[in-house]
């Protein structure tokens, strides 16, 4: 759907029309579903020792994770030697990204009048 629909929707208009593409249309509701149902379904048969320890320990980071993605979305294009566009962005990013806010949460939550409203 993703695919097919917005060649078809672009080909016809001229242009890349973004009816399939976005965070809240109908393929990425559809794919974070279908992730959810797998884990859901193989999560017990693979969660042992440091698995499980480890999936613990990010799982206490999540909501930090969530809440400051955007502003380091917001931030890391306006460095100069970032680019954007780039495919070593689009794919690394995220490896760049989550350690940095697991650092910056790690911090606050050592500072002790922060602490009690960093979860």
């Amino acid at each position: 759907m993703h695919i097919e629909g917005t060649y078809i929707l672009s080909i016809r208009e001229g242009q890349i029309i973004s009816t399939f593409k976005g965070y809240q249309n109908v393929p990425c509701v559809l794919y974070s579903v279908g992730i959810f149902i797998l884990l859901k379904d193989i999560g017990n048969a693979i969660m042992h020792g440091n698995i499980e320890r480890f999936v613990k320990w990010i799982g206490s980071y999540t909501f930090p994770i969530y809440m400051m993605q955007f502003i380091l979305l917001d931030l890391f294009p306006h460095l100069p030697f970032v680019n954007t566009y780039s495919i070593i962005y689009r794919l690394g990013a995220p490896f760049i990204m989550i350690p940095i806010i697991i650092a910056i949460t790690w911090v606050m939550r050592k500072i002790p009048i922060i602490r009690r409203i960093v979860p």
